[in-house]
């Protein structure tokens, strides 16, 4: 009889210890939307720009996820490039990322992003247009604050860099929803 109330009691705790589990767990997919203002290098110019970006995320482990980026570029930027005046702005830029995490208290999360990127740029220089595809190495680091349990404010920092040569990098400020 002893055995019984011992093997239902277990029994009965595991099952209070899953649900509890099940509701403290995050769902494993997640949005972020987030103000990316950029810095382009290039030939030794600076060019800023700035971008809407788009994740879509997949946890798979509570210390790893995975990421695909859609930016969109937010308005254009005029200046001068060696004397002649000029206009750019980012068309598109996609990537993919593996992003390690660690979870510091409740609400509060650093993470990294290792991934490739490809960023698509229109450059008008005396009258001349000109788009490039720029495609490469990109990595990053950020941090994330719980809000709620399904909204975080995120920031981070990436740095792209390209093939031909170009080094794009800058902050983002936005926000994450778990699904």
């Amino acid at each position: 009889m002893v055995k019984k109330c011992f093997t239902l009691l277990s029994f009965t705790l595991l099952l209070a210890s899953a649900a509890a589990h099940a509701q403290q767990a995050q769902a494993p997919l997640y949005g972020e939307l987030a103000f990316a203002p950029l810095r382009i290098k290039s030939d030794g110019e600076s060019i800023h720009v700035n971008t809407l970006r788009g994740i879509v995320g997949y946890e798979l482990h509570p210390n790893v996820a995975v990421e695909g980026h859609l930016g969109l570029g937010v308005g254009s930027h005029s200046g001068t490039f060696q004397g002649d005046p000029y206009k750019a702005r980012i068309r598109h830029a996609v990537g993919l990322y593996v992003k390690p995490k660690a979870v510091l208290s409740p609400d509060v999360e650093v993470f990294a992003r290792l991934g490739y990127a490809r960023i698509k740029t229109k450059l008008t220089i005396a009258g001349d247009t000109e788009s490039m595809t720029d495609s490469g190495a990109s990595y990053g680091l950020g941090l994330a604050y719980r809000i709620t349990p399904k909204l975080a404010a995120v920031v981070d920092y990436t740095h792209y860099h390209g093939e031909e040569g170009a080094k794009i990098h800058g902050y983002a400020i936005g926000l994450r929803m778990q699904f």
